[in-house]
């Protein structure tokens, strides 16, 4: 894809989705450093980059967009999904302080990210043919 061409809008909401994820993760848990990391990254990521990390969610997630969808919390944390434990997602889902409300609006964000995610791999599946 040339750097010229206009992206899906699944494109534009996921990353603000992903940084208004990652922005309640270092309210919530801020002795997180890698919320805060990933954070800042995420704002220094080329156009290229960001689109090899929206795949690379789709790809890692999509086998589980089911389970997110069902909030089957028990499916999700045997698996190996390295994004998910790079915000040490199960590690805050599981934290003592965090209650129902939280969790849910935890689960949004994923079923969301999973959303956007899908939908612009099916966009750009299609633009390829």
């Amino acid at each position: 894809m040339e750097d010229n061409e206009q992206l899906p809008e699944s494109f534009t909401q996921f990353y603000i989705l992903l940084h208004q994820f990652l922005h309640n993760l270092t309210i919530f848990f801020p002795e997180c450093l890698k919320s805060k990391f990933f954070l800042f990254g995420l704002n220094l990521l080329s156009r290229q980059k960001k689109i090899q990390a929206i795949l690379e969610w789709h790809e890692q997630m999509k086998d589980y967009y089911a389970a997110v969808t069902e909030k089957n919390a028990a499916k999700i944390q045997g698996a190996n999904i390295k994004l998910l434990e790079d915000f040490n997602v199960f590690a805050k889902y599981n934290d003592p302080l965090l209650d129902e409300t939280k969790k849910n609006n935890l689960w949004e964000y994923l079923r969301l990210l999973n959303f956007y995610a899908n939908s612009f791999n099916t966009s750009m599946t299609s633009s390829q043919q």
